[in-house]
């Protein structure tokens, strides 16, 4: 009778590394390790690596604050804390880091929030050394709007025409709001002088700062902003919104007198600087205090959801509810089971919010708060069961949307610094590890961002072929496979098919029942069959646009490739894969061929003599 041969494919990816359970218990679709790589339900790929922002700084410091911007023009600004200096550069136009703020604490976090009113989009800074308003188009300018009787330190979040602060110093487990932002805070300025006629080229600093909707006119000419400091019309020119610094030249000879109009506004009187409230009774639209004391000792962060402030602490978590005339309101413990040590580390998906849990100690998990499939009740939901995270540490964990994963740093046990970056594949469920941790993310459209856990160095990231200029070192490895028979077998082909680029190769082994690993091949571009894809491949990350959207570069070649196997019997067989070059490689599918079975004799290396 003819032997029986039989054969394993894997082509789907998606349930990521399996971690929790030992590599016999892996199953099909996931694997048992990764580093360096990450994976879609079709692909494992190997990360993309990073690109540093500006000049490298050489400081044993962390970044201590990362936040960005898109001007009206369409530019992402990225701002950072280095050490003592808040700075800012224009990704898109700008080499070098600019000082916004100098004389700033060392060692303390600062934390940001975007306002977009119709006073303009701007940028809030709030820390020990006070708040601050940052306009995109005036970053050497921020307008310090400390005022210790009226605002607080702390992390901020400005949702809803109004900011909320929690994790005081003076006050750690306190929330506190502001006034509502709304029109009735704005001033209107008619008529105000830039100059009488006969020339081209005015100045004037306007009598207010923090001004918006300018509009300059000299009989039948006129002059309005742009939205981003520049004045378009008959003529051109630019406004500093924080300071007034206006400065126009029309395209002729002015005739009439040159006047100006415009608004502005000062956040400390009811605004968003201005957290004060009646000593009697409390009206609509004034700021508060809410007491969340009686279940954690310190409030890490805050995050809206569904119309609901949420509070994570260091033990367990509270909700507030402020009703539409915003002079009844509900404060209440939400889940002591639920809380995050990290002010950075959750992140807003469709249908819900992924933080990472720390309310069991050294048992950090990676959780979801959405609504009951069932019920109109907000829940926690554990995302991570086959994934373990123990021996990390999340207290000063970032975390990120983007691009289909929640992304997310973390600590390991001998470490000072976050020195591990996971990914979270919201589809598939799929977790995977990564080299580098960072101590906070950003986006900025479709670039990601991290700043450095063990320096202030800024990095935009897993978009470039290689990292920092070296070698992407990857490696996967499947689970320890019986396929699909306890007996003894043999196999003698493995095929690999996939994408790679030419500078690209990798290394295929094979540990049978848990021996040391062996070499079954190694694969590079030029020993494979390469045939021509009309197909795009792009990232994982990063859909078409590969590696910052290059398009000097050729796509990925598809390769398939036969190694032969010549390796004695086996029960259980793991496969490893290693890159070992630089540039894109994605597996697709790994078929282990000619399986033949060998009986059901022990191995000689079980025998007890």
């Amino acid at each position: 009778m003819a032997r029986v041969k039989t054969e394993k494919v894997f082509k789907t990816w998606g349930l990521g590394t399996v971690n929790a359970v030992q590599p016999e218990l892996v199953p099909s679709g996931a694997t048992s390790f990764s580093r360096n790589f990450i994976a879609n339900k079709d692909r494992l790929e190997l990360l993309g690596g990073r690109k540093l922002v500006g000049s490298v700084v050489d400081s044993n410091s962390p970044c201590l604050g990362l936040h960005s911007i898109q001007k009206v023009d369409g530019d992402w600004v990225l701002f950072r804390k280095d050490r003592t200096k808040l700075q800012a550069i224009n990704v898109d136009k700008d080499d070098e880091w600019l000082d916004s703020l100098t004389t700033l604490q060392d060692d303390t976090i600062l934390y940001f929030s975007n306002s977009f009113t119709p006073a303009g989009r701007q940028v809030w800074a709030n820390g020990v050394d006070g708040l601050f308003k940052i306009y995109p188009s005036a970053l050497e300018d921020p307008v310090n709007l400390t005022n210790r009787s009226k605002n607080y330190d702390g992390y901020l979040l400005i949702e809803g025409s109004r900011a909320y602060v929690v994790g005081m110093e003076k006050d750690p487990t306190g929330l506190r709001y502001s006034r509502v932002d709304n029109d009735d805070n704005y001033v209107l300025v008619s008529g105000e002088s830039v100059g009488s006629s006969g020339s081209t080229h005015y100045t004037k600093t306007l009598a207010h700062t923090q001004v918006f909707g300018i509009e300059i006119i000299s009989g039948t000419k006129s002059l309005r902003d742009d939205k981003n400091g520049n004045l378009i019309g008959d003529g051109t020119g630019t406004i500093n919104y924080a300071t007034g610094e206006l400065d126009v030249t029309f395209t002729d000879t002015t005739i009439a007198a040159v006047t100006v109009s415009y608004l502005y506004e000062d956040p400390l009187n009811h605004g968003l600087a201005d957290f004060t409230y009646s000593s009697g009774d409390r009206l609509a639209g004034e700021g508060n205090v809410l007491r969340q004391d009686s279940i954690g000792t310190k409030s890490t962060c805050c995050f809206s959801f569904e119309g609901m402030i949420f509070t994570m602490q260091d033990t367990g978590s509270w909700k507030v509810k402020i009703e539409s005339n915003d002079t009844s309101l509900t404060n209440v413990p939400f889940n002591q089971n639920v809380s995050c040590a990290s002010p950075f580390g959750f992140a807003q998906i469709d249908d819900g919010v992924v933080y990472i849990d720390t309310s069991e100690e050294n048992k950090p998990v990676l959780k979801k708060l959405s609504y009951n499939a069932l019920s109109d009740k907000v829940e926690p939901k554990l995302l991570s069961e086959q994934f373990s995270f123990e021996g990390f540490k999340f207290d000063k964990a970032p975390m990120v949307r983007f691009n289909g994963f929640v992304i997310f740093s973390g600590a390991s046990e001998l470490s000072e610094t976050n020195d591990t970056t996971f990914f979270y594949n919201i589809e598939t469920g799929g977790i995977f590890a990564a080299d580098n941790g960072y101590n906070m993310f950003v986006v900025c459209g479709n670039r990601l961002f991290g700043g450095d856990s063990a320096s202030p160095n800024v990095y935009q990231l897993f978009d470039q072929r290689t990292d920092l200029g070296s070698a992407i070192a990857g490696e996967v490895r499947l689970g320890n496979m019986m396929y699909d028979t306890e007996q003894l077998k043999k196999a003698k082909k493995i095929y690999v098919e996939g994408f790679i680029e030419p500078a690209q190769s990798f290394i295929l082994e094979s540990s049978q029942d848990r021996e040391t690993w062996k070499e079954v091949g190694r694969i590079s571009f030029a020993d494979i069959t390469v045939k021509a894809t009309d197909e795009t491949v792009g990232s994982v990350l990063f859909g078409d646009d590969l590696y910052g959207g290059s398009s000097l570069l050729p796509a990925p070649s598809f390769f398939k490739k036969a190694l032969k196997i010549r390796m004695k019997k086996f029960e259980r067989q793991m496969l490893r894969i290693r890159s070992s070059g630089i540039g894109h490689l994605s597996i697709t599918q790994i078929k282990v061929s000619d399986i033949r079975k060998k009986g059901t004799k022990t191995l000689k290396k079980y025998k007890q003599r």
